[in-house]
């Protein structure tokens, strides 16, 4: 069998049979007391049925020498099957030293003998009683981890700790079983020893390595590697003591259950696909005598059948040729104020009409406050663990304008996807320049998060009714149409005699192409963000962050901090292009 084996899995040792009401002793820890209980036959005694061994300990104190004429009181725990104390009570004499016997019974046992007195640290004294003879292993441990030795030396306390017949896959450090007997050592390479071991029992050794966080004082440690040692039946021999190195190797953070994510997402100022998006709505106050030249780009290509409903007028009718007619003389792009024979053009007698223009305004600044307002996405999300893969779900999608005002959707009501297609891989590992901090890497995986569809929402909350406008591009445009205001008529009702009235057609000459010319200007709106989410909108994510272990037990309580996020290396497919964002973080907590 290998000696050396790595630890895994948890396994609650079962006690031994019998017992007594104290099965065992008070723990050794506590604070440094003055007085002392030196031991002086050592801590490991092993007897064979009806032998007996003496039990000595010299009590002192730090400032004045040995402690004479007190009580050092003895107690048995676990179940000694017959074996007694000579007394449970031994007075020190003029050197101190106070001396008791233990008699073994006539059976295998194995207790412990509980030494203490005023003002000292409790001792314990391990006895086994067995007819196989004993052995002793003395262990040094042997570091194999991350650590350089720039950083081994802060190390400073290696816990050993000894079960019997169970093995290391029986051993989680977090977890541990109650161990027969425990040794500390003040460092990496420190010998401890193991003594009066039975030899027809197999043992196991585990390490568990600390490095001491802040003052002595304060008694913090955190818990940086360890290491397991079988030693089978054979192995020990009575007639030599042996000598091993055990391995410890760096143990790793433990991930909690679930995360909760919440990830910021900085886009780019200008990207094509989003700039495509807007431009309808630059389009809408580009020229002198927008929007009335749009709104009646719309109009007019609804006239006559046979040419795509997409404010672009490519194949006119004689009705539309006449309505053409009276429009402004375009100068760069733009209409004029006068039609080619020098009359009012349609644009202008539209404007005339128009006795509120606050709408027009608030129209001048909406594209570039989208561009802003729109590249800061807020993102939450759960992974959940499940070992070396989580699942990354998504559950809200959200955008946040410089102003701190929120547009925010689940996607549970919206119907993307919400996690990624497989698992994702997880890996831990040192973080790069800091020795005693670990970090987690998240692989490659992707999300769909309709950016489309919902940036155009957030146009309108974010955007658009902050400053007047209409939230959605059906309502805007009913609302331009509706600014046209003549003779107690309003909309389509007082638009249509000017156009009919100027290409001197007849009345009703429009039909049904200002409602149509409406909402194609109102699809036109949006269909720069229709085209976004054409093809998937694909969000790609390969993830870092520091563990942020805030009490030292190698519990994770966090993904990343304030102060320094994990970073995602992120792409987003808007349309055909990908855009990298400017910055993309996240902060995980449990």
């Amino acid at each position: 069998m290998d000696l050396a084996r790595t630890l895994a899995l948890i396994l609650v040792l079962s006690p031994l049979p019998g017992g007594c009401s104290d099965p065992s002793p008070a723990g050794d820890a506590g604070p440094p007391q003055d007085r002392i209980l030196e031991v002086l036959t050592g801590l490991d005694v092993g007897l064979t049925p009806g032998s007996e061994a003496s039990l000595r300990l010299r009590y002192v104190d730090g400032a004045h020498g040995p402690v004479t004429g007190e009580a050092v009181q003895f107690a048995i725990f676990g179940d000694p099957h017959g074996s007694t104390l000579s007394t449970d009570t031994a007075l020190s004499d003029g050197g101190g030293v106070a001396t008791i016997q233990v008699r073994a019974g006539a059976v295998v046992s194995r207790f412990q003998v509980q030494a203490s007195a005023q003002g000292a640290r409790d001792v314990t004294f391990y006895v086994e009683v067995s007819d196989a003879g004993f052995g002793a292993v003395a262990v040094a441990g042997h570091y194999l981890g991350f650590l350089d030795q720039t950083a081994l030396p802060q190390i400073k306390k290696v816990v050993y700790t000894l079960y019997a017949n169970i093995g290391c896959s029986s051993f989680d450090p977090f977890n541990p079983p109650p161990a027969l007997r425990t040794r500390n050592a003040g460092k990496m390479t420190e010998q401890v020893l193991f003594e009066s071991l039975p030899l027809d029992v197999s043992h196991t050794i585990a390490a568990t390595a600390y490095r001491q966080v802040g003052t002595e004082a304060e008694g913090n440690w955190q818990l940086r590697a360890t290491g397991c040692l079988e030693l089978p039946v054979g192995v020990l021999k009575g007639t030599k003591q042996l000598a091993v190195g055990l391995s410890l190797t760096d143990q790793l953070p433990r991930l909690r259950r679930t995360y909760q994510l919440v990830s910021s997402i900085t886009l780019p100022l200008t990207n094509r696909p989003l700039s495509d998006a807007l431009a309808p709505f630059g389009d809408l106050v580009d020229c002198p005598l927008d929007p009335e030249q749009r709104l009646l780009d719309c109009m007019l290509d609804a006239v006559d059948a046979g040419d795509p409903l997409d404010c672009v007028i490519t194949q006119p009718g004689a009705k539309t040729l006449a309505l053409l007619a009276e429009r402004g003389v375009p100068v760069g792009g733009c209409r004029g104020s006068s039609t080619n024979r020098g009359t009012p053009s349609l644009e202008s007698k539209l404007r005339q009409l128009v006795t509120d223009t606050a709408v027009y305004k608030a129209l001048k600044g909406v594209e570039a406050k989208a561009a802003v307002g729109l590249r800061e996405m807020r993102l939450e999300s759960q992974l959940e663990v499940f070992s070396s893969v989580v699942a990354h779900r998504l559950s809200v999608i959200a955008f946040v304008s410089p102003s701190s005002q929120v547009a925010s959707f689940s996607v549970a009501q919206i119907g993307t996807p919400k996690w990624a297609a497989s698992p994702v891989p997880v890996h831990i590992g040192p973080l790069a320049g800091s020795p005693w901090s670990w970090e987690l890497t998240l692989d490659q995986h992707h999300f769909s998060p309709a950016y489309g569809l919902l940036a155009r929402q957030a146009l309108g909350t974010l955007v658009l009714q902050p400053v007047g406008l209409a939230h959605s591009s059906t309502a805007l445009a009913a609302q331009l149409v509706q600014l046209v205001q003549s003779g107690g008529l309003k909309g389509c009702s007082a638009i249509e005699p000017v156009l009919c009235t100027a290409a001197r057609l007849e009345p009703g000459c429009l039909g049904s192409a200002c409602v149509d010319g409406q909402s194609a200007l109102a699809v036109t709106l949006d269909a720069g963000f229709a085209q976004i989410d054409g093809q998937p909108t694909d969000l790609s994510l390969v993830g870092k962050a520091e563990l942020i272990d805030s009490d030292g037990d190698l519990e994770i309580d966090g993904l990343g901090e304030p102060g320094a996020p994990g970073r995602w290396d992120s792409s987003l497919m808007l349309a055909t292009e990908i855009v990298v964002p400017n910055q993309a973080t996240f902060i995980g907590k449990p």
